[in-house]
């Protein structure tokens, strides 16, 4: 299954550079964000999760392709630690 993702980007009026900064894939019941974010390097992309709890996780400082392949594994990875702890 490929991801559709979509771009989420928000700007102000003075914003000169519109370079998409966010991204979300969306399932019935869960939006993956893989974000840039000002409170952390311009190199970081930020991973959130809704809503499973997995929040500010920051992804590694790639290219946007391995960032959202990264999120897709850690909340894969997350889900998958999830269904265990089920009886």
């Amino acid at each position: 299954m490929t991801a559709q993702w979509k771009d989420e980007s928000s700007w102000s009026r003075n914003d000169v550079e519109r370079t998409p900064k966010t991204w979300c894939f969306a399932t019935e019941g869960l939006r993956i964000i893989v974000t840039r974010h000002r409170d952390y390097a311009p190199t970081d992309w930020v991973l959130r999760v809704h809503p499973s709890g997995i929040v500010g996780e920051q992804v590694l400082p790639v290219d946007i392709n391995d960032a959202k392949a990264r999120a897709l594994k850690i909340v894969r990875e997350a889900l998958e630690r999830a269904l265990e702890e089920l009886p």
